[in-house]
């Protein structure tokens, strides 16, 4: 066999374990589909307000009955069976807590009216601990302490929005009157750039938005990046 005959030889095995591993992704992809469509049903029966491009990855039910539905996107909980349902966006959620022995799953995040949490009992072996891990973490790009007068002040975090890739920063606040310091917000300003330039975060996103009656709008490098300033009253360093 010759060199080019050869070549020939290992081109068309490649192209063979190519086709195998595509035929084999096809199958996998089409056994999960009536589960997709299961989950989905589930959600649209609970009048969960899933917006129509969301995926359903995940569904369960708690001991009381109420639901709680994750997308790629966001998580869905229902305070009681057939009653109100709150979103909470993964990017907007800053840990996963998972107490076994009371199967409790306990999400805190940031927003407008500083930290929140929520807590959801469900059943042992849910899937949604590992889920909504591993969305968090896939909103995070980066993150730093934000220092003045040789103390930190803040937090400053970017995070990704699952399925528009808008850059979210989010700037946690140790004290409520601090953001109507220049000194500071020329900091949290300052560690933005940073971290922009860092991590290669690109400068483009939504509108400014100011979180808070005392805080108001930050001068931004571009007016379309949004920011959500959560004075949170809570000590982050």
């Amino acid at each position: 066999m010759t060199g080019i005959q050869a070549a020939q030889v290992a081109a068309r095995a490649g192209s063979g374990g190519l086709l195998s591993r595509a035929r084999n992704r096809l199958r996998a992809a089409a056994a999960a589909r009536p589960a997709l469509r299961s989950r989905a049903s589930a959600a649209k029966a609970a009048a969960a307000p899933i917006e129509p491009s969301e995926l359903v990855l995940a569904v369960d039910r708690g001991p009381s009955g109420s639901l709680a539905v994750a997308t790629r996107e966001a998580v869905y909980c229902q305070d009681r069976p057939g009653g109100t349902w709150t979103r909470r966006a993964w990017e907007d959620v800053t840990r996963v807590a998972w107490d076994d022995q009371r199967r409790l799953l306990r999400l805190t995040g940031i927003g407008p009216r500083g930290i929140w949490r929520k807590d959801l009992t469900l059943r042992s072996g849910t899937v949604l601990v590992d889920l909504a891990r591993e969305r968090v973490t896939a909103t995070r790009l980066a993150s730093t302490d934000v220092r003045a007068g040789g103390r930190v002040c803040a937090l400053v975090t970017a995070r990704r929005r699952p399925g528009s890739g808008a850059v979210v920063w989010t700037v946690v606040l140790n004290e409520t009157a601090a953001a109507g310091y220049p000194e500071i917000r020329a900091a949290v300003a300052a560690a933005i750039d940073g971290l922009r330039a860092g991590a290669g975060i690109p400068a483009s996103g939504a509108v400014i938005q100011a979180a808070g009656q005392e805080l108001r709008e930050m001068d931004a490098a571009d007016p379309g990046e949004l920011v959500e300033l959560s004075a949170a009253g809570e000590t982050v360093g």
